[in-house]
């Protein structure tokens, strides 16, 4: 990877700010000509140190139910847990982890219904490839937050955020809005082009709809409208900038498994909204997990806060250079509806992955 100047982050800050916003919109934020902000968007992703504007889905809206698993397994067999990972077909997070679990973190979204199919897949590998294994579900809307780089003192590598200040807008946060409702189902409004669509834009929201129409075999405008249709539909949750971690010292990615009553998730759910940090909330049923990147040296201040208002605290650490990111992938996707045997998502996976 390159490296990187003020500028860059800049631009980097204002992605996050408006994930989608054109060349003209993202220079009037930091002070830059169009023409330069292209050029150093183009050399970012050259680079490396921008991977892309990958979208993120409210699976609900998908009729997939987004479910969180905690695997322990021996650190020797990790390798083959990965690989059956990738193998499975809704599988979209994983990645290394050691603390109060020691193995694997994943994130799946499965068929409405199927759940009983996944926790088949983790017993057949209980006994060998892995200890034990706990899965939660998503109660709620999800909480995102992304990098602000102006925080950042890239001369002496150090970042200025004041967690007391945050810490106290926790507190003062009495009455913190609703959680978010899961979206409803509209995979019966969408077909094999709007899939695909969802496909591209996880993958790269910010690719030109020409190309993606011409990927497709459709019409820009044809683009514009289903995209619009699918925020207006919530199946478009956030946007979420990929950077190489190495772009600063913010090379830690930290998760929290949180007991709380709903009051507090709400609360924290607000706050870590407002992290100048990436952050993933997901409202549990017991309260909520968290995963964020931050300084290391900032885990105990973090982790303080979260112990003060919550009954019970699982904290992990993980490994980026492990985890794999996999895309939305509409192959699943059958007469309608979403593939759910248990041969598919369990008998299938094992024997390609040589059970």
């Amino acid at each position: 990877m390159g490296m990187v100047d003020d500028a860059d982050l800049r631009i980097l800050t204002a992605l996050g700010r408006s994930p989608l916003g054109t060349v003209q919109e993202i220079g009037a934020q930091t002070g830059m000509t169009s023409a330069t902000i292209s050029i150093r968007l183009k050399k970012l992703r050259e680079s490396g140190a921008l991977f892309s504007v990958s979208a993120q889905l409210a699976y609900p809206a998908l009729g997939l139910e987004p479910v969180v698993a905690f695997i322990e397994a021996p650190f020797k067999s990790l390798s083959r847990l990965e690989s059956l990972f990738d193998r499975h077909p809704y599988t979209r997070y994983r990645v290394r982890c050691i603390g109060y679990y020691n193995g694997l973190y994943g994130l799946f979204a499965v068929p409405e219904g199927s759940l009983q199919n996944l926790r088949a897949f983790l017993d057949e590998l209980k006994g060998g490839t892995i200890e034990e294994y706990r899965l939660d579900t998503s109660v709620g809307g999800w909480s995102y937050s992304e990098v602000d780089y102006g925080l950042y003192d890239m001369p002496r590598d150090l970042w200025g955020f004041d967690w007391s200040s945050w810490a106290a807008k926790v507190d003062a946060l009495e009455s913190a809005p609703p959680l978010p409702k899961p979206p409803a189902s509209i995979l019966k409004r969408l077909d094999m082009k709007d899939l695909r669509i969802i496909k591209e834009v996880t993958e790269d929201a910010r690719r030109k709809g020409k190309r993606i129409a011409a990927d497709i075999g459709t019409t820009p405008y044809h683009i514009t409208r289903r995209m619009r249709f699918l925020r207006e539909n919530s199946v478009l949750d956030s946007f979420r900038v990929i950077v190489d971690k190495g772009v600063s010292r913010l090379v830690t990615t930290f998760m929290f498994a949180c007991y709380c009553p709903q009051d507090e998730t709400r609360r924290f759910a607000a706050a870590f909204a407002t992290l100048p940090f990436q952050s993933t909330l997901i409202p549990t049923p017991q309260g909520f997990f968290v995963q964020t990147s931050i300084p290391p040296l900032d885990l105990p201040v973090l982790g303080s806060i979260l112990q003060r208002r919550c009954d019970k605290v699982e904290s992990l650490w993980s490994d980026y250079r492990s985890s794999m990111r996999y895309y939305f992938w509409p192959g699943a996707y059958r007469d309608g509806g979403w593939e759910n045997t248990r041969g598919f998502m369990v008998d299938q996976v094992l024997e390609e992955g040589g059970k």
